[in-house]
């Protein structure tokens, strides 16, 4: 198997350089929610992680799984058989295949996951869960390295449901290297629940992928009936704010707003009404006074950016600042990541983390 992936590879080599040529652009993992590592693996280290991948992938697989056919933007994919090799192409794809027992070969970075993770490209939830000198692969442009690196991985299968740069450039230049597993919709726009069904079809673990499925939907409202206060409380989340505006979540239906409305809270109408593309817009700062609501949630980049809002006395006349009903919450400890780019395991650990402190900000 290796020995043609490797004859193969030779030939995409040619054909991915001169995809790069033609100005494919692979956009940052993180981009809607706002020591770069060498991905190139040496051969003790592809090894190692080869026969974990493999020993993860097989252990759960499930008998006469395949070949398997699953659909995304891109069409239809067939996966011939299991695989062995699997790539996460951003850090929920990583997610997802971890939540199924599937651990991937590398470790999906960029430079937004690196400034929120000290450079590890692990969140939290992912900690403790790659086996040591699993490489990390940067994702951040794709360049002729960044393609080779892939080359070098030697994926049977890749998964980009997230991913933010499967665009038709990316998409064409990686098809022949591995099956792709993309989204429906958009990159991140499907609901985590979707995304995961389909990761498991594509890695035969239809069945786990229900029983991860059904463990992490009663996350959600087990919450919401332990703070029943939450219920019908209006929100709005403003996220990453310059010293002349701030982004705001502007659609229920974003991965983000699904999170609030599943605790039983209500994105503002103000929010709703805006022009709203991917989830998000910027407003300025004369719009803060449509942004009262009954609690306030902030990302801003680190806890030093927060002072873009606190200068401003729009923000300090709100009602809802006056009351104290604001959860500050910076983007380097992680939850914002893990409410905006949800998986299983993201969300449990992101509750724990959010919902007590938003429980406290609406009581007031």
């Amino acid at each position: 198997m290796t020995s043609v992936r490797r004859s193969r590879s030779v030939q995409w080599r040619n054909r991915l350089i001169g995809a790069v040529a033609a100005g494919v652009v692979i956009i940052p993992l993180l981009a809607a929610c706002g020591s770069d590592s060498d991905a190139s693996q040496t051969n003790d280290a592809r090894k190692a992680t080869e026969t974990a991948a493999a020993s993860e992938s097989n252990s759960g697989s499930e008998s006469g799984a395949f070949p398997v056919t699953v659909s995304g933007a891109y069409g239809d994919v067939t996966i011939e058989s299991q695989p062995e090799r699997v790539l996460a192409l951003s850090p929920t794809d990583a997610d997802i295949l971890l939540s199924l027992g599937v651990t991937p070969i590398a470790i999906p970075t960029s430079v937004q996951t690196n400034a929120t993770t000290n450079n590890t490209g692990l969140f939290p939830w992912a900690e403790g869960k790659y086996p040591a000198g699993t490489p990390q692969l940067n994702l951040s442009t794709a360049d002729a390295s960044t393609l080779e690196s892939i080359l070098a991985l030697e994926p049977d299968l890749m998964v980009g449901t997230a991913f933010y740069g499967l665009v038709d450039q990316t998409y064409t230049a990686l098809k022949d290297i591995a099956p792709i597993v993309s989204y429906s919709t958009a990159a991140n726009g499907d609901s985590w629940q979707d995304s995961t069904r389909k990761v498991a079809k594509a890695v035969g673990l239809e069945a786990k992928g229900e029983e991860v499925i059904a463990s992490a939907e009663s996350i959600l409202p087990e919450a919401a009936a332990a703070n029943p206060a939450l219920k019908g409380k209006t929100f709005n989340v403003l996220i990453t704010p310059s010293a002349a505006s701030v982004y705001i979540l502007c659609s229920a239906d974003d991965n983000l707003g699904r999170v609030m409305t599943e605790l039983g809270m209500v994105l503002s109408d103000y929010a709703q009404s805006v022009p709203c593309d991917g989830g998000r817009t910027e407003v300025s700062y004369e719009s803060l006074p449509s942004l009262d609501a009954d609690v306030l949630i902030v990302f801003p980049d680190t806890a030093e950016q927060m002072s873009a809002l606190t200068d401003q006395q729009l923000w300090n006349n709100l009602p809802a600042v006056k009351r104290g009903a604001v959860v500050e919450i910076p983007k380097t400890e992680s939850v914002p990541a893990a409410l905006a780019f949800p998986s299983a395991t993201s969300l449990e650990w992101a509750v724990d983390q959010m919902v007590p402190q938003i429980a406290e900000a609406a009581a007031k």
